[in-house]
């Protein structure tokens, strides 16, 4: 009962607690000293001088003492008080920020006026909120893109299956393959969705399921998915990788190639083949998915591979997509210890990846 009584006395804010810590020790400190200093003159001067003269010498420096020590602890604990108030202010700052990031708000960053560690701690801090805005942003995003990207096929699906109900309009195979398109980009977001949740996964991973294959056998493979596509489109495609022992996540690059060759008949536009390509290096393994395509402007180059980044909206909308395939390709050859970048001139554009080789 009596501890907690005395901890309701005690004051919970941190500065008064070192401020009252501090004018304890410097009490402590003061008292010890004037201790010191009141015996010692007073056994010299009863040494020395008479005893009536040293009784009144014991008075008055006793008086002087006091006087000494409340005036010492008063400007000691101001003194303490006003640093102790600059030192704390940094985590007055965070415990502020946090309360409103706690509350949904995004808070301004927390302003670096130290060094050492708490700099190190407020630098984080600030590094932490902006990823978490950052975040947040992108959720609504996706949010958004999500609720536009399902309401176009499916108001679509439901337009066309009332009208047949009530006998606006009658079936055909046109209209079947209209409504078989549509169910398709519904599946195609499902898919992409599950992608981006399998590979966030395994970005919690320490390390990828990987097995030795031949690059030739894994670049052949991939084209070959696309075949009839290919051939449905009116597309020429040229496969040349040249034979290479790889250590990979086969199931990952394949993915990579998948989605890259996809892009390159999904925005396949103008003249000329699509082309992949395998090269051996010095130190790595280099693939290739080159053909010409609709234009992709300037400043949306640097952002390709950012998640949920779209070029040309409205395009987009026709031919499906969230704009997650080049980030989750990004992610998983960076995951092998490569980098997937872009060639182009404007119109043609080539895709490449490099994989550190160790044979």
């Amino acid at each position: 009962m009596l501890r907690n009584k005395l901890q309701k006395q005690f004051p919970k804010s941190f500065l008064w607690k070192i401020t009252l810590l501090n004018i304890a020790i410097t009490t402590i400190v003061i008292a010890i000293s004037s201790w010191a200093v009141y015996s010692t003159a007073c056994i010299l001067v009863e040494n020395n001088q008479s005893a009536e003269y040293a009784a009144a010498f014991r008075v008055a420096l006793r008086q002087d003492l006091w006087i000494f020590s409340v005036i010492a602890i008063l400007t000691g604990g101001l003194l303490h008080l006003k640093s102790n108030r600059a030192l704390t202010k940094p985590i007055r700052e965070l415990i502020r920020a946090t309360k409103e990031l706690k509350s949904g708000a995004d808070p301004r960053p927390v302003a670096v006026r130290t060094n050492g560690d708490m700099q190190e701690l407020i630098l984080h801090f600030n590094d932490l909120v902006d990823q978490l805005s950052y975040n947040r942003r992108q959720q609504k995003k996706l949010v958004s893109d999500l609720s536009h990207e399902i309401r176009t096929p499916i108001s679509n699906i439901n337009g066309y299956l009332n009208a047949l109900k009530n006998g606006v309009i009658e079936g055909s195979p046109d209209l079947y393959t209209s409504l078989h398109n549509e169910s398709e980009r519904l599946i195609d977001l499902v898919e992409q969705l599950e992608r981006l949740k399998e590979w966030d996964d395994a970005r919690h991973q320490h390390f990828l399921a990987k097995d030795q294959v031949n690059a030739h056998d894994l670049v052949s493979q991939a084209a070959n998915m696309f075949k009839w596509t290919l051939q449905d489109r009116g597309i020429q495609c040229e496969v040349h990788a040249e034979p290479m022992n790889l250590v990979v996540d086969g199931a990952g690059i394949t993915q990579v190639l998948a989605n890259l060759i996809e892009n390159a008949i999904r925005y396949y536009s103008g003249e000329g083949p699509v082309r992949i390509t395998g090269e051996r290096m010095e130190s790595a393994y280099r693939i290739t998915v080159a053909g010409p395509g609709l234009p992709i402007p300037e400043e949306d180059r640097t952002e390709l591979f950012t998640r949920f980044h779209r070029v040309e909206r409205s395009r987009k909308r026709e031919t499906g997509g969230l704009g997650l395939g080049l980030a989750i390709s990004d992610e998983i050859v960076c995951r092998h210890g490569g980098k997937l970048f872009l060639e182009t001139d404007g119109h043609s554009h080539a895709f490449q990846f490099t994989i550190p080789c160790r044979e």
